[in-house]
């Protein structure tokens, strides 16, 4: 068993245990020829365990045994005899019930022979005989014809026709032997109707063929229908009655002849999981389902490219032994005490195969690294595959791919149904059908449409309130209407009542309104210059700003390069210069201005002069003058304000069809999403999991985002006036979500805030800040997980975590090995044992699966292919010469060197009671607690 470990463990192999040797007196068609037989059996290329049959005898097994002691047969991994008996019960057809008796070839032959069919009787006429030749010899002599003339062989072939067993006699042996012969033999009964158990069809018989079931171990049978049966797939009650058990089914080829060794019927080949060794094929008893299989091709047919042959540090180290560890194609366990390196070990496969996948962990924020910055981090690993490709963490070019799941990433992520990591994973089981990704992409870029419709229709609403808000205070500076109006008679009858004594003549005012024009032609002419004066000197102050932010900007940058010193000493040169000569021409125009502005002074001033006869002429003329601009200067007010009113009303008219458009687009937005709820929920797209689309509406974000912008101090009718009625809050003040009629409610809010100007907003919060927050995203679409009709987040937190799990390895499309660190963390037993014991057992059939554990039944119910021993032992007490070493091989791989400590002085089997029962003590007492 020792040179089993640091395989690959459980593996397919072709196994052929029914193959008669040429010693086999009864039936034989070899002719006594065993140099041919011996080459036959050496020309078997995919064969790896044979089980060499004979009647009565183990004569034939001792030959082969006798060849492979001298180096023949090396392509056989092992030899097991098989002693097939005849019963003392017959058929339907009178012919007696065969039975097959495989014995460990751990036993010596001298054993077998001595405490087993040295013991086996016969008794015919009051005499008894053995099961060896010279008592099978007797027996037949009396059998013989009187006219045939007498052999050793006739009478050995006629005694073994004649001599019977019964199953008590047979049982009664190997229990007197217990403990010499205990756990190193299986019972096979042949089914056919000729010679098996299935001849006994007869109702008087149930109870003797129920008998000989229970009796049995396993079945010699390569029909279907009746693994089915005995595997208990169609009544399980009936198959339990029947024979007490589940059975499992094996097949050979029955071979008398050269031509049918290794050669089944129908290539019906007999396909073990197990090391090529007899405890190995004991396992079938154990997993009579998933352990043997009856078939023409290999049972894995997973892509080479998709399962990893083995892992190893790079480099020995003290701390890392670059020994290589073999992985099964199917199932792997990493085992080991607290702080062994289990976990390091797993990690270190992804990050050799995929840092991507690590760093989309970590990104998720659902899984912290503690390798990272760690010398385990650094340490070099390489991963080889199946097609022979290999990768390791220190190569930039990284092949295949993997599923990495840490230990507690799946409890956290079950938290929060909305996660966007659970809800992407699920978009990514849907969206493996083309048409949904068709369907998905199409609806995406519509909903992307719309957001993008909404927020440049919120700009434009943000344009014309800002637009429409200038208006109003514009019109507001100008004045009231009535009150202009009113003013405009009022000043009409001051001028009249003024004229009507002025000294002046018609020809005389007719020259003062001729003057007067002139002037004021004359003082905007000064106001005009004098604005550019300014503004030309404002231009100059801004550019001396600039020109003090670009020099500084340019001492800040580095020059320890000469190229960039005297280039960037060039710019300064440059920019200087450009500076200095547009501050010269800005100072030429202003003086010219100047020049302007003095010489439309002096007019002004002759125009005055030119007024002032005509003025002291009149004693109120100044006045008329006064009073007439007055009532100009009223009537513009009253066109200004006409024309600004027209323009309000273009903007209302354009803020109602904004208003109107964001609310459809809401409306949009929901038909949308519905379609996405309806299309999703036709199907069924998992098998034991169930999708739930619906809509969620983030209560929190909406009061955060929206409620928020509001000065709260009473309830909520007093922001919204009218919303009791319209059923939009609750009564805790929720807003109330329904598809039906959430765009008129949106409509509502959005009026609420247009056309209240009293508006009780936050400081700093304008009308727009909260329009933009009510049209915020606070809609989802949720894709929720039921099983057993239990939404996900009404599951407990260990069935959360399982129904994720399944989630996550369920994806039909991906075929790359799956790491998983510690699956049943907040599982109680009873789910481990029927639910995730079972659901990894059946992934492990399509994927390669690599899991960390601390729990016995997902080692030992789950039939792991291959467990992995990890130890961390810094004084070297247990390990040979590093700080962390690993042993791996299958569950039936056992030993114990009593004489050492050293954790290669034991087999997988003794590790896996060490470590996760608690030893043979533990056992022990908790058989004698549960009463088992």
């Amino acid at each position: 068993m020792k040179k089993y470990l640091n395989t690959s463990g459980s593996y397919w192999r072709k196994w052929d245990l029914h193959i008669h040797s040429p010693d086999s007196i009864l039936h034989s068609e070899y002719s006594g020829n065993w140099d041919l037989y011996i080459e036959t059996l050496e020309s078997l290329t995919d064969i790896s365990v044979i089980g060499i049959t004979d009647y009565f005898s183990i004569e034939g097994y001792k030959k082969v045994i006798e060849q492979r002691n001298t180096g023949r047969l090396s392509n056989i991994d092992l030899v097991i005899p098989n002693i097939e008996l005849r019963l003392d019960k017959t058929t339907h057809k009178g012919a007696p019930i065969n039975i097959h008796i495989l014995f460990d070839p751990e036993l010596q032959p001298e054993i077998i022979e001595r405490y087993f069919l040295s013991e086996l009787e016969f008794i015919y006429k009051g005499s008894t005989y053995k099961c060896i030749n010279s008592d099978l010899e007797n027996l037949g002599e009396i059998f013989l014809k009187e006219d045939e003339a007498f052999s050793r062989e006739k009478a050995l072939k006629e005694g073994m026709k004649q001599f019977k067993v019964s199953i008590e006699g047979i049982d009664k042996i190997l229990k007197k032997h217990t403990k010499l012969l205990n756990n190193k033999y299986l019972i096979v009964l042949p089914n056919s109707n000729t010679d098996g158990n299935s001849g006994l069809r007869d109702d008087s018989f149930l109870a003797v063929r129920r008998e000989i079931y229970h009796f049995a171990h396993a079945i010699f049978s390569s029909n279907p229908r009746d693994r089915e049966f005995f595997l208990g797939k169609h009544n399980y009650k009936n198959t339990i009655e029947q024979c007490g058990k589940l059975m499992p089914c094996i097949h050979g080829s029955d071979a008398h002849s050269f031509d049918r060794i290794g050669k089944p019927d129908n290539d019906r080949f007999t396909w073990i999981k197990s090391e090529p060794t007899f405890e190995g094929l004991k396992q079938i008893v154990h997993e009579p389902s998933s352990r043997v299989l009856i078939q023409p091709h290999h049972p894995d047919q997973k892509n080479n490219y998709d399962v990893i042959s083995s892992i190893s540090f790079k480099s020995a180290t003290s701390d890392f032994s670059d020994r290589e560890i073999k992985l099964n194609p199917g199932l792997n366990t990493i085992i080991g005490g607290k702080s062994s390196g289990k976990s390091l070990l797993l990690y270190k496969i992804a990050q050799s195969i995929s840092k991507h996948e690590l760093d989309t962990r970590e990104q998720q924020e659902l899984w912290r690294n503690p390798y990272k910055g760690t010398f385990i981090e650094e340490a070099p690993f390489e991963v080889k595959w199946r097609n022979g490709s290999v990768t390791s963490n220190i190569s930039d070019e990284q092949i295949g791919k993997v599923t990495y799941i840490p230990q507690m990433y799946i409890n956290t992520l079950s938290e929060d149904t909305a996660n966007h990591v659970l809800q992407d994973k699920i978009l990514s089981i849907l969206l493996q059908d083309p048409s949904n990704q068709f369907f998905m992409k199409e609806k995406q870029e519509a909903l992307q449409n719309t957001k993008r419709k909404t927020a440049e229709a919120i700009t434009r609403l943000d344009e014309v309130l800002q637009k429409k808000k200038s208006k109003e205070l514009e019109i507001i500076k100008i004045g009231d209407e009535n009150a202009i109006l009113m003013e405009i008679e009022k000043l009409k009858d001051d001028m009249a009542n003024k004229l009507s004594v002025s000294e002046l003549t018609e020809l005389e005012e007719k020259h003062i309104k001729e003057k007067e024009l002139i002037k004021d032609d004359v003082i905007k002419q000064i106001d005009l210059t004098r604005k550019m004066g300014r503004y030309n000197q404002d231009i100059s102050k801004e550019l001396n700003i600039i020109y003090d932010q670009v020099n500084e900007s340019l001492k800040q940058i580095d020059r320890k390069d000469e190229f960039f010193e005297s280039s960037i000493d060039n710019l300064r040169q440059k920019i200087s210069e450009a500076f200095i000569e547009i501050q010269n021409n800005i100072q030429e125009r202003v003086s010219s201005l100047n020049n302007e502005k003095e010489k439309f002074e002096h007019e002004l001033v002759a125009v005055q002069d030119s007024l002032k006869p005509l003025i002291t002429k009149t004693k109120n003329m100044g006045e008329i003058q006064l009073i007439k601009s007055k009532c100009e200067n009223e009537e513009q007010n009253l066109i200004q304000i006409k024309t600004k009113k027209e323009e309000l009303k273009v903007l209302e008219g354009q803020l109602i069809h904004t208003a109107e458009e964001l609310v459809a687009l809401q409306a949009r937005n929901i038909d949308i999403n519905q379609s996405i709820i309806d299309y999703f929920n036709q199907s069924k797209y998992l098998k034991d999991i169930s999708i739930d689309v619906k809509f969620e509406f983030r209560q929190d974000a909406f009061d955060v985002n929206f409620m928020n912008k509001f000065s709260r101090r009473g309830k909520v009718g007093s922001l919204f006036p009218g919303c009791a009625e319209k059923a939009i809050f609750s009564d805790d003040e929720s807003f109330i979500f329904n598809k039906e009629d959430f765009a008129t409610k949106i409509e509502f809010l959005l009026k609420s805030i247009l056309e209240n100007n009293d508006l009780k907003l936050k400081k700093g919060t304008t009308k727009i800040n909260a329009i933009q927050s009510l049209f915020a995203d606070y809609i989802e679409v949720i894709f929720d997980l039921k099983k057993d009709n239990d939404a996900l987040l009404e599951m407990s937190p260990g069935k959360r975590g399982l129904v994720l799990l399944e989630l996550f390895l369920n994806i039909s499309n991906e075929s790359h090995p799956i790491l998983i660190d510690q699956p049943e963390d907040n599982l109680d037993n009873r789910t481990i044992t029927t639910d995730l014991v079972k659901f990894i057992t059946e992934k492990s059939l399509n994927r390669q699966i690599i899991i960390v554990t601390h729990n016995a039944n997902l080692v030992v119910l789950t039939d792991s292919e291959n467990v992995i021993i990890a130890n961390q032992d810094p004084m070297l007490l247990e390990n040979e010469e590093h700080r962390f070493e690993y042993i791996n091989g299958a569950i039936e791989c056992d030993f114990h060197d009593k004489d050492s400590i050293k954790i290669k002085s034991k087999g997988i089997k003794s590790h896996i009671c060490e470590i996760l029962e608690g030893g043979a003590d533990a056992f022990t007492q908790r058989e004698k607690k549960y009463g088992f």
